[in-house]
């Protein structure tokens, strides 16, 4: 039997025991861990966390922090964009904040 090689990735299927069945997707509405497992999944904010739960920028490129501790400034990854292909723009976080 010939095995037959494609340059193309082949479609696969993850399952994954959830515990149950979400109420919201929505970032927003979300408020069990069941929700925030499938969110943290499709979603990545300015800060993520890396193999042992420390925080590392996400979309962020980096920050800083200011000399008292209340402003944060984070700059933006260069190439981010949305799955339509528009950029993310800082006033999409302005508006998620707000939300």
């Amino acid at each position: 039997m010939a095995l037959l090689m494609s340059s193309a990735a082949s479609a696969v299927t993850l399952n994954m025991m959830n515990g149950s069945e979400p109420g919201s997707i929505d970032p927003h509405q979300a408020s069990g861990d069941w929700e925030n497992r499938i969110i943290g999944d499709y979603i990545e904010g300015l800060m993520t966390e890396d193999a042992n739960a420390e925080a590392i920028p996400g979309q962020a490129e980096s920050y800083t922090i200011s000399d008292d501790g209340l402003i944060y400034t984070f700059k933006l990854r260069e190439g981010i964009q949305w799955s339509d292909g528009e950029p993310v723009t800082a006033e999409d976080f302005v508006f998620a904040f707000q939300r």
